[in-house]
């Protein structure tokens, strides 16, 4: 997102506008990028979890996709031969931070059958 923010403020506008989409769209297929890196990873350390412990616990996705960007920056700032070790290390981090399963968590909405009612003003 910062190389097309760049080339906004040399004042070319119609070379801005032109990058612009193109920017937004390496943006959106690098989240997609590091969403999949995550998600491998925590399969990775579901497969670790003792299955007794799998049936309660599951892996933090949220916590994994928190460290996705400092992820990105030591995978290219490592040697290849350290890679692996990284990636180690991050399953054994990720298999740090579990939560609780709890099954049944949702509640049916109480309203009208034609749809949801509208809530009151609170200011009259």
């Amino acid at each position: 997102m910062m190389l097309w923010w760049c080339h906004l403020g040399e004042g070319n506008l119609a070379e801005s506008a032109r990058l612009i989409p193109h920017a937004i769209e390496q943006d959106i297929h690098a989240y997609a990028l590091i969403f999949n890196i995550t998600q491998a990873l925590c399969w990775e350390t579901a497969q670790q979890i003792e299955p007794i412990k799998r049936e309660k616990y599951s892996v933090n996705s949220v916590y994994a996709l928190k460290l996705a960007s400092s992820l990105v920056i030591c995978w290219l700032r490592t040697v290849p031969t350290e890679l692996d070790r990284l990636i180690a290390s991050l399953v054994e981090l990720i298999g740090q931070t579990l939560e609780m399963i709890r099954p049944n968590r949702n509640f049916p909405r109480r309203h009208a059958i034609g749809g949801a009612q509208r809530p009151r003003k609170a200011y009259r």
